[in-house]
């Protein structure tokens, strides 16, 4: 990927100013988690093979169905306040496509993280290697986000998934790790996410009630 201009690091810098990427991500984690605990209890090589399936298939319908709910929500929310950028159409075409490999790709990590989890659970030290791995997967993409675009808050929340990750190794039981991991993941990035966009609300105002404060000092 090449480098972000100063103009790309501002644009996308303003898309998660709010914390409502945060609180879409922690959404789909914690649905995530308690879903895998309902596929989990599915016993039989066909119950299984139909619960594989089907938690996939959870994980497409909880990104599209909550990204069209995170779309309201900066309209209703956030545009007013901050504005938006409207891409060409080849450019939204692009940006789709770009969205469609993304949320492939978690599908794909998600899937084998749950099925590495699975076959290597038991020993204490496999179990914490395995969870520093895992959590220091998604911490880095944290890292390098917040590092590409300047999103500070990124950094803490990336040491806290790191610390989820150990504490799952560390003190769960094998066969409610990832269950565990998704809720703690999905817990700190709502609290973080909650907090940003309470701070967003209180520090910035809709367009038009700017336009009319900004009318009454002219008078």
């Amino acid at each position: 990927m090449k480098k972000p201009t100063q103009i790309q690091r501002y644009l996308f810098r303003g898309y998660y100013q709010d914390g409502l990427w945060d609180i879409w991500l922690a959404v789909c984690l914690i649905i995530l988690g308690i879903g895998f605990y309902f596929f989990q209890q599915v016993e039989g090589p066909t119950g299984e093979m139909f619960a594989v399936f089907g938690y996939i298939a959870l994980v497409f319908i909880t990104f599209r169905g909550l990204a069209k709910v995170l779309s309201w929500a900066k309209k209703t929310y956030t545009h007013p306040r901050s504005g938006y950028v409207k891409f060409k159409p080849r450019e939204k075409k692009t940006t789709r496509k770009s969205t469609i490999i993304r949320v492939a790709v978690v599908i794909l990590i998600m899937t084998l993280i749950n099925v590495v989890s699975m076959a290597f659970a038991g020993a204490w030290l496999v179990d914490l290697f395995r969870w520093t791995l895992i959590s220091g997967g998604f911490a880095g993409a944290l890292v390098w986000l917040g590092t590409q675009f300047e999103i500070k808050r990124y950094f803490i929340t990336a040491a806290l998934l790191f610390l989820c990750g150990i504490i799952t190794g560390l003190g769960v039981a094998a066969d409610l790790q990832i269950i565990i991991y998704y809720l703690l993941a999905g817990g700190v990035m709502f609290v973080m996410g909650v907090g940003t966009l309470l701070h967003f609300l209180r520090t910035t105002k809709p367009a038009s009630e700017v336009d009319l404060e900004e009318g009454a000092d002219d008078e």
